[in-house]
């Protein structure tokens, strides 16, 4: 988007706040890491993203498990054609290697502090 655009969002969502607030336009530096961004947005992760999200915002925390529930109940419930992993049962329901490396490839990325033992 252009950065124009993003400040105006950014503004009009902020003006109700009661704190003084700066927007800083993003520079040349910040704007060749994210064009660098090695991680590629598929629709599968995107997915799997707005999920994690919706935990977050409802005080859960982002783990394996948890990740692999979602990613089992997406695939079950019509996310079949974007999430492919291969569950297998296992001791707590479903499991999947799969989503480790799904976690890992998007920690960096998208989400900070997911470690996998």
């Amino acid at each position: 988007m252009k950065w124009e655009i993003v400040k105006k969002m950014l503004s009009e969502s902020l003006k109700n706040v009661d704190a003084e607030v700066t927007i800083y336009e993003p520079n040349k530096r910040i704007r060749e890491a994210l064009l660098k961004e090695k991680v590629k947005l598929t629709e599968a992760r995107a997915l799997l993203m707005y999920m994690l999200f919706q935990l977050v915002k409802n005080g859960e925390f982002v783990s394996e498990f948890a990740c692999n529930k979602l990613c089992y109940f997406l695939q079950r419930y019509g996310g079949k054609p974007y999430l492919k992993p291969d569950f297998k049962p296992s001791y707590y329901g479903p499991y999947s290697k799969e989503v480790s490396f799904l976690m890992s490839t998007l920690n960096g990325s998208y989400i900070a502090g997911y470690f996998s033992p």
